[in-house]
């Protein structure tokens, strides 16, 4: 979402431009000229020369006119600093004459250098937009014009910090930065904190803060976004704010007055869609996963006929693809990259679901899927501006609870890791049943524990020792037999399959020695469940002892 920096680009704000992007003029500012009411156009670098090419020059830029350039450049040359800004920032954006990133930066680094406070934050700006491997000198930009009381780039800094982007995570310092900027009249700021506090991101969460400063963002200032958010926690007021949201352009708030159908617009013919049987690697239960990945790419989303959150450009080809089996409850998605992210998501009944921004101004992008349709997920990630940069996908997968009782094999078996800390002497296979529920287990083909019908836990003995090498296995569940009253404690799942790592026979068994962990409610007896998983890590015992099953 465009709402900081990259939005100083001069179609937006060639008033901004001329004052220096909202400043005013100021004892020594440098002179400046004013006539018929209007702001007058100042440089705050003091004793600034070449003023009357750059008052003149400016001028025209603001009310459009590009030949205004020429004398904007010529006080460039003759060491205007706030010239070299602004020349600067016509060319790397494009708005007036044909855009020119390269000379622009050159020129905004003089602007800089010359001690122009904005032309250290336009720099920035400029360089996160077009240079995927700047975000550490972004940052720096933006702390330098932050310090030189520029709002705007406290709010840019204030971004990157909720995102990481340039090196540093401090939620706690990115909602300091939002309130200085805030405080300093930046309504996006003030629109981020309320998100902050919203969401508990670098602060308690608070309701009652989060209210003020969404209330005011959105009902005085009249940001959209805001009033978004708002409908979240005025619920009485929800559908009212989410159409003045829709109405201001706010896209998040029109998708969710109507949610879009399935379909693919005219994303067949820029994207490839995977059919409903391809390869992909199915989610586990309560999984994260963290990929790195190239991303972006030169199809605008925005042409597809696609629901109006889908933004930013990606890929043709899908970044990733994920396979969720029936009854998972909730899966989110998430993209991020040194750059806007944006992701979009077409799940397995056809629908799409797109984001922009996470909360919090974080520049990361993401969506959360809850009762997901089972089958294939196709993910592509990117950015709002084109080209292809590197990239982090993950996926985290809630209460997976598949309750089809031919729940079928994954098509690649889970690799589960012995902890780094455990020899891994023996394992031992854990089985926690309710009461009216009996059953098997097996192992690769063999009976290795019953479960009787009276409930409660028991523990494998040697013979899943001697079974379990590192190599493929599979898990076979099966219930015989379920009363009707059975019941899970405090509404827990009937079954509960674990399988630990201990260093030795006898060790007590914890979360930290867990490899597999399966709950399970069967719907009807006779039910089956298989699960197959991979050992990595060779066993350290002494397998002498063990006898063929």
């Amino acid at each position: 979402m465009r709402t900081d920096l990259k939005s100083c680009a001069l179609a937006a704000c060639v008033s901004i431009v001329a004052l220096g992007c909202g400043g005013g003029a100021s004892e020594g500012s440098g002179g400046g000229e004013t006539s018929g009411g209007e702001e007058p156009i100042v440089c705050s670098v003091p004793n600034s020369p070449a003023m009357e090419d750059y008052v003149a020059g400016a001028r025209l830029v603001r009310s459009g006119d590009a030949s205004g350039m020429a004398a904007i450049e010529r006080s460039c040359e003759a060491g205007n600093a706030c010239g070299c800004s602004t020349a600067g920032l016509v060319l790397a954006t494009g708005e007036l004459v044909t855009r020119d990133v390269d000379r622009g930066i050159t020129l905004l680094e003089r602007g800089c250098q010359g001690a122009d406070a904005w032309g250290c934050a336009w720099l920035g700006a400029a360089l996160f937009d077009t240079r995927a491997d700047q975000g550490e000198r972004v940052a720096e930009l933006y702390a330098t014009a932050c310090d030189d009381g520029i709002a705007d780039a406290c709010q840019g800094l204030a971004r990157l910090r909720m995102s990481g982007i340039g090196g540093t995570t401090d939620p706690e310092d990115a909602v300091r930065r939002y309130d200085a900027a805030c405080q300093a009249g930046n309504t996006f700021a003030c629109y981020f904190q309320g998100q902050a506090a919203q969401h508990g991101l670098g602060m308690e969460a608070d309701a009652t803060r989060a209210r003020e400063l969404l209330s005011f963002a959105c009902e005085q200032a009249q940001l959209p976004h805001a009033c978004t958010a708002l409908a979240e926690l005025d619920t009485e007021r929800r559908d009212a704010l989410l159409r003045t949201a829709c109405d201001g352009g706010d896209p998040a708030a029109c998708v969710t007055i109507e949610p879009p159908a399935a379909g693919d617009g005219t994303a067949a013919s820029a994207l490839t869609i995977p059919a409903a049987d391809a390869e992909a690697r199915e989610v586990g239960t309560n999984e994260e996963e963290s990929s790195s990945t190239p991303t972006g790419g030169d199809v605008d989303l925005s042409s597809l006929g696609l629901p109006r959150t889908c933004v930013g450009f990606v890929g043709r080809d899908p970044d990733k693809l994920v396979r969720v089996p029936a009854g998972v409850d909730a899966i989110t998605l998430r993209a991020s990259a040194d750059a806007d992210s944006v992701i979009a998501v077409r799940d397995a009944a056809g629908v799409w679901h797109c984001n922009d921004d996470l909360p919090g101004g974080s520049y990361h992008a993401g969506v959360r899927l809850t009762q997901p349709a089972a089958g294939v997920i196709a993910i592509w990630a990117g950015a709002l501006i084109a080209g292809e940069r590197s990239g982090t996908i993950d996926v985290t997968t809630e209460g997976v609870e598949p309750l089809n009782p031919s729940y079928a094999t994954p098509a690649r078996p889970e690799a589960m890791r012995i902890p780094a800390t455990s020899r891994a002497r023996f394992y031992q296979l854990r089985v926690m049943n309710a009461a009216g529920v009996g059953g098997t287990i097996r192992l690769d083909g063999h009976d290795v524990w019953p479960f009787g019908p009276d409930g409660g836990q028991v523990v494998s003995s040697e013979n899943v020792q001697c079974l379990l090498t590192a190599a493929a296995h599979t898990l076979e569940m099966n219930v015989t037999s379920r009363a009707r009253t059975a019941h899970g404690s405090e509404g827990g799942p009937l079954v509960t399959i674990e399988l630990h790592a201990t260093a030795a026979a006898g060790d007590a068994i914890s979360d930290s020695t867990r490899l597999l962990h399966i709950q399970w409610s069967p719907p009807e007896a006779p039910a089956q469940r298989t699960a197959t998983f991979r050992l990595s890590r060779p066993q350290a015992a002494d397998r002498a002892q063990c006898t063929a099953p």
